[in-house]
């Protein structure tokens, strides 16, 4: 059996009517509702971190604030 896959972004009341609808029509078996608030969020949550900034390889290294002194006078040292 061919599943049909449908993905509806903004589940207000609007989006709820039209997945009813479509669940209702038989040309999709799986609806798929999606809540643009709760993507924003995940997205910012991956977004704004330091850390997860770090992980893919876009910080060469996280210090510590107590550490600053000592990464600025080795990287003046360096000059």
């Amino acid at each position: 059996m061919n599943i049909q896959k449908c993905a509806i972004v903004g589940c207000g009341a609007v989006g709820a009517t039209a997945a009813y609808t479509l669940l209702g029509s038989g040309l999709f078996n799986e609806l798929v509702l999606i809540d643009i608030n709760e993507k924003k969020a995940e997205y910012a949550a991956l977004q704004e971190s330091a850390t997860s900034a770090a992980k893919r390889g876009y910080v060469d290294s996280i210090i510590e604030p107590a550490d600053t002194r000592k990464y600025l006078v080795a990287a003046f040292e360096l000059l």
